[in-house]
C-alpha cells in the first residue's frame, strides 16, 4: 500500500483505512518525509502510467533525490520483475549476526 501526498509525505506498509481491519489485524507501516517521498511518488506515476490509457497518464513532476540510505523498489508483475524479492534475498545472504522477520501470510519454506 503507498500513499503520497505533495511528493513530500509518503506511507508505505500494511496499514488498512477500513473499520473492519481496525482492531483484529495486526500491520507495520512506515512514514517517510522529504526527498525519499519524491521517490514514492515517482514508483506510484510509473506504475499507473504503465496500468492506464495515455490520456490518462499522471505527470512525473517531483525533483528526484538520491539518498543511499533510502531506495525505492517496485515489483512490477505485468513485466514479471520483483525486484523485491531480489532485494530480501541480498540483504539476507549479506546478514552476519541476525534476521528478523514480520510478514502477515505464510513464508515460504525456501527461499
Amino acid at each position: 500500500k503507498l500513499l503520497v501526498v505533495d511528493g513530500a509525505i509518503g506511507f508505505i506498509g500494511g496499514y488498512n483505512l477500513g473499520d473492519l481491519y481496525a482492531t483484529d489485524w495486526r500491520d507495520t507501516h512506515l512514514h517517510i518525509r522529504g526527498p525519499a517521498a519524491a521517490d514514492l511518488a515517482h514508483s506510484f506515476a510509473s506504475f499507473w502510467n504503465r496500468s492506464c490509457a495515455k490520456e490518462d497518464a499522471i505527470e512525473r513532476h517531483y525533483m528526484r533525490h538520491f539518498d543511499p540510505y533510502i531506495t525505492v523498489r517496485s515489483n512490477d508483475a505485468l513485466r514479471l520483475t520483483f525486484p523485491i524479492r531480489d532485494m530480501y534475498i541480498e540483504a539476507i545472504d549479506r546478514g552476519e549476526k541476525s534476521l528478523s522477520l514480520l510478514h502477515i501470510l505464510r513464508c515460504p519454506r525456501k527461499l
